[in-house]
Protein backbone atom coordinates (compact mmCIF):
# COMPACT_ATOMS: atom_id res chain seq x y z
CA UNK A 1 0.00 0.00 0.00
CA UNK A 2 0.99 3.47 -0.76
CA UNK A 3 1.45 4.98 2.42
CA UNK A 4 2.78 8.78 1.63
CA UNK A 5 3.18 11.19 -1.31
CA UNK A 6 7.14 9.95 -1.97
CA UNK A 7 5.93 6.20 -2.45
CA UNK A 8 3.11 7.40 -4.93
CA UNK A 9 5.86 9.32 -6.95
CA UNK A 10 8.51 6.67 -6.67
CA UNK A 11 5.46 4.11 -7.66
CA UNK A 12 4.28 6.25 -10.78
CA UNK A 13 7.91 6.84 -11.84
CA UNK A 14 9.01 2.83 -11.76
CA UNK A 15 5.85 2.10 -13.94
CA UNK A 16 7.04 4.88 -16.45
CA UNK A 17 10.38 3.28 -16.87
CA UNK A 18 10.90 0.05 -19.00
CA UNK A 19 13.99 -2.68 -18.33
CA UNK A 20 16.34 -1.81 -20.53
CA UNK A 21 19.61 -3.42 -18.50
CA UNK A 22 21.51 -6.35 -18.93
CA UNK A 23 20.16 -9.55 -17.08
CA UNK A 24 22.19 -11.61 -14.49
CA UNK A 25 21.67 -15.20 -14.90
CA UNK A 26 19.58 -15.17 -11.84
CA UNK A 27 17.31 -12.97 -13.13
CA UNK A 28 16.54 -14.95 -16.26
CA UNK A 29 16.10 -17.83 -14.67
CA UNK A 30 13.45 -15.65 -12.47
CA UNK A 31 11.85 -14.36 -15.14
CA UNK A 32 11.42 -17.28 -17.31
CA UNK A 33 9.39 -19.26 -14.24
CA UNK A 34 7.36 -16.52 -13.69
CA UNK A 35 6.53 -16.79 -17.30
CA UNK A 36 5.53 -19.82 -17.07
CA UNK A 37 3.51 -18.96 -13.79
CA UNK A 38 1.87 -16.27 -15.43
CA UNK A 39 1.02 -18.09 -18.62
CA UNK A 40 -0.97 -20.53 -16.85
CA UNK A 41 -2.84 -18.46 -14.88
CA UNK A 42 -3.85 -16.84 -18.10
CA UNK A 43 -4.85 -20.06 -19.44
CA UNK A 44 -6.90 -20.88 -16.43
CA UNK A 45 -8.58 -17.25 -16.70
CA UNK A 46 -9.16 -18.04 -20.46
CA UNK A 47 -11.09 -21.45 -19.21
CA UNK A 48 -13.18 -19.56 -16.93
CA UNK A 49 -14.55 -17.29 -19.35
CA UNK A 50 -14.93 -20.20 -21.43
CA UNK A 51 -16.72 -22.03 -19.31
CA UNK A 52 -18.74 -19.07 -18.77
CA UNK A 53 -19.11 -18.78 -22.77
CA UNK A 54 -17.39 -15.81 -22.87
CA UNK A 55 -15.82 -17.06 -26.29
CA UNK A 56 -13.96 -13.52 -26.95
CA UNK A 57 -12.21 -12.52 -23.95
CA UNK A 58 -11.02 -16.57 -23.82
CA UNK A 59 -9.52 -16.30 -27.19
CA UNK A 60 -7.89 -13.25 -26.73
CA UNK A 61 -6.55 -14.08 -23.27
CA UNK A 62 -5.55 -17.69 -24.61
CA UNK A 63 -3.22 -15.62 -27.40
CA UNK A 64 -2.25 -13.78 -24.50
CA UNK A 65 -0.89 -16.99 -22.89
CA UNK A 66 0.97 -18.10 -25.38
CA UNK A 67 2.88 -14.99 -25.98
CA UNK A 68 3.56 -14.94 -22.44
CA UNK A 69 5.54 -18.42 -22.92
CA UNK A 70 7.24 -17.14 -26.06
CA UNK A 71 9.20 -14.90 -23.70
CA UNK A 72 10.77 -18.26 -22.40
CA UNK A 73 13.08 -18.84 -25.10
CA UNK A 74 13.54 -15.58 -26.19
CA UNK A 75 14.72 -14.55 -22.21
CA UNK A 76 17.19 -17.88 -22.48
CA UNK A 77 18.64 -16.04 -25.32
CA UNK A 78 19.65 -13.23 -22.70
CA UNK A 79 22.08 -15.53 -21.20
CA UNK A 80 24.61 -15.64 -24.64
CA UNK A 81 24.78 -11.87 -24.90
CA UNK A 82 27.22 -9.55 -24.36
CA UNK A 83 26.36 -8.22 -20.95
CA UNK A 84 29.00 -4.89 -22.23
CA UNK A 85 27.14 -4.59 -25.79
CA UNK A 86 24.06 -2.24 -25.28
CA UNK A 87 23.00 -2.71 -28.71
CA UNK A 88 22.53 -5.94 -28.71
CA UNK A 89 20.65 -5.57 -25.27
CA UNK A 90 18.05 -3.02 -26.70
CA UNK A 91 17.13 -5.51 -29.73
CA UNK A 92 16.26 -8.44 -26.50
CA UNK A 93 14.09 -5.59 -24.46
CA UNK A 94 12.39 -4.75 -28.37
CA UNK A 95 11.58 -8.75 -28.72
CA UNK A 96 10.27 -9.08 -25.66
CA UNK A 97 8.26 -6.09 -25.54
CA UNK A 98 7.23 -6.95 -29.22
CA UNK A 99 3.48 -9.01 -30.01
CA UNK A 100 4.11 -10.11 -33.14
CA UNK A 101 7.74 -11.33 -32.08
CA UNK A 102 6.94 -13.37 -29.69
CA UNK A 103 3.59 -14.55 -32.10
CA UNK A 104 6.05 -15.82 -34.03
CA UNK A 105 8.41 -17.63 -31.88
CA UNK A 106 5.58 -19.73 -30.57
CA UNK A 107 4.17 -20.26 -34.18
CA UNK A 108 7.36 -21.62 -35.37
CA UNK A 109 9.12 -22.83 -31.65
CA UNK A 110 9.30 -26.60 -31.75
CA UNK A 111 9.27 -27.09 -35.08
CA UNK A 112 13.03 -28.34 -36.18
CA UNK A 113 15.19 -28.72 -32.88
CA UNK A 114 12.99 -30.76 -30.21
CA UNK A 115 13.38 -34.51 -29.49
CA UNK A 116 11.04 -36.85 -30.50
CA UNK A 117 9.78 -36.95 -26.94
CA UNK A 118 8.38 -33.56 -26.95
CA UNK A 119 7.69 -32.69 -31.22
CA UNK A 120 4.53 -34.38 -30.40
CA UNK A 121 3.37 -31.51 -28.14
CA UNK A 122 4.22 -29.26 -30.68
CA UNK A 123 2.50 -30.13 -33.81
CA UNK A 124 -0.12 -28.50 -33.57
CA UNK A 125 -0.22 -24.66 -35.40
CA UNK A 126 -2.44 -22.03 -35.98
CA UNK A 127 -3.29 -21.73 -39.11
CA UNK A 128 -0.70 -19.50 -40.98
CA UNK A 129 -2.86 -17.51 -43.17
CA UNK A 130 -5.27 -16.18 -40.42
CA UNK A 131 -3.98 -12.56 -38.76
CA UNK A 132 -3.23 -13.71 -35.10
CA UNK A 133 -3.15 -9.94 -33.92
CA UNK A 134 -5.83 -8.84 -35.46
CA UNK A 135 -8.08 -12.05 -34.24
CA UNK A 136 -6.57 -10.72 -30.61
CA UNK A 137 -7.36 -7.57 -30.59
CA UNK A 138 -11.15 -8.49 -32.19
CA UNK A 139 -11.52 -10.37 -29.11
CA UNK A 140 -11.34 -7.27 -27.14
CA UNK A 141 -13.21 -4.73 -29.18
CA UNK A 142 -15.60 -3.56 -31.59
CA UNK A 143 -14.16 -3.95 -35.50
CA UNK A 144 -15.83 -3.83 -39.20
CA UNK A 145 -15.80 -7.38 -40.88
CA UNK A 146 -17.04 -6.99 -44.12
CA UNK A 147 -17.83 -3.31 -43.67
CA UNK A 148 -19.93 -3.52 -41.04
CA UNK A 149 -19.55 -3.19 -37.54
CA UNK A 150 -18.84 -6.43 -35.19
CA UNK A 151 -18.93 -7.02 -31.75
CA UNK A 152 -16.90 -9.27 -29.89
CA UNK A 153 -18.98 -11.87 -28.83
CA UNK A 154 -20.97 -12.31 -31.68
CA UNK A 155 -17.73 -13.00 -34.04
CA UNK A 156 -16.45 -15.46 -31.53
CA UNK A 157 -20.22 -17.42 -31.18
CA UNK A 158 -19.91 -17.87 -34.36
CA UNK A 159 -16.18 -18.86 -35.21
CA UNK A 160 -15.36 -21.32 -32.01
CA UNK A 161 -13.41 -23.38 -34.43
CA UNK A 162 -10.03 -21.12 -33.91
CA UNK A 163 -11.42 -21.14 -30.38
CA UNK A 164 -10.55 -24.41 -30.39
CA UNK A 165 -7.30 -24.92 -32.06
CA UNK A 166 -5.90 -21.90 -29.94
CA UNK A 167 -6.98 -23.50 -26.74
CA UNK A 168 -5.47 -26.44 -28.00
CA UNK A 169 -1.74 -25.47 -28.67
CA UNK A 170 -1.85 -23.05 -25.04
CA UNK A 171 -2.60 -26.72 -23.02
CA UNK A 172 0.16 -28.41 -25.32
CA UNK A 173 2.47 -25.74 -24.92
CA UNK A 174 2.06 -25.74 -21.17
CA UNK A 175 2.65 -29.17 -20.45
CA UNK A 176 5.90 -28.85 -22.65
CA UNK A 177 7.02 -26.34 -20.55
CA UNK A 178 6.10 -27.86 -17.28
CA UNK A 179 9.00 -30.28 -16.87
CA UNK A 180 11.46 -26.91 -17.81
CA UNK A 181 9.74 -23.75 -15.81
CA UNK A 182 7.34 -24.80 -13.20
CA UNK A 183 9.84 -24.33 -10.43
CA UNK A 184 12.00 -21.34 -10.57
CA UNK A 185 14.91 -24.43 -9.81
CA UNK A 186 14.22 -26.23 -12.94
CA UNK A 187 14.98 -22.79 -14.49
CA UNK A 188 18.00 -21.94 -12.68
CA UNK A 189 19.38 -25.94 -13.83
CA UNK A 190 18.63 -24.52 -17.36
CA UNK A 191 20.57 -21.86 -17.13
CA UNK A 192 23.47 -23.61 -15.52
CA UNK A 193 23.28 -26.52 -18.32
CA UNK A 194 23.10 -23.79 -20.91
CA UNK A 195 26.64 -23.06 -20.06
CA UNK A 196 27.62 -26.63 -20.90
CA UNK A 197 25.94 -26.37 -24.70
CA UNK A 198 28.53 -25.45 -27.17
CA UNK A 199 26.70 -25.32 -30.15
CA UNK A 200 25.23 -21.23 -31.57
CA UNK A 201 24.72 -19.87 -34.28
CA UNK A 202 24.54 -15.97 -35.45
CA UNK A 203 21.56 -14.25 -36.25
CA UNK A 204 20.02 -10.98 -36.89
CA UNK A 205 18.81 -9.81 -33.25
CA UNK A 206 22.18 -11.47 -31.79
CA UNK A 207 23.47 -15.18 -30.35
CA UNK A 208 20.79 -17.35 -30.73
CA UNK A 209 21.21 -20.92 -29.24
CA UNK A 210 20.76 -24.77 -30.89
CA UNK A 211 18.50 -26.21 -27.78
CA UNK A 212 18.92 -29.72 -29.25
CA UNK A 213 21.56 -30.73 -26.90
CA UNK A 214 20.39 -28.93 -24.05
CA UNK A 215 17.11 -30.52 -24.33
CA UNK A 216 17.83 -34.02 -24.76
CA UNK A 217 20.18 -33.43 -21.74
CA UNK A 218 17.25 -31.96 -19.63
CA UNK A 219 15.08 -34.99 -20.56
CA UNK A 220 17.56 -37.65 -19.78
CA UNK A 221 17.94 -36.29 -16.12
CA UNK A 222 14.41 -35.62 -16.43
CA UNK A 223 13.82 -32.30 -16.89
CA UNK A 224 15.90 -31.27 -13.45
Amino acid sequence: MLQTDEEYKLFVTSLGKRMANPLSREQLAKCMHFCYVNARELYKDAEILLENKRYARAFSLCVLCLEELAKIPLILNGACLNKDDKKIWIKFWKMIHSHQTKQHVWQSYGKSFLPKEMAEIYRYRFPKELPLERLKQIGFYVDFINDEPMIPSIFYLHNQTILKIVFKIAKNRLKGFYPLHSKIEYSQKIIKLLDKVTVSVQCDHGTRMEFSELFETMLKNKAC
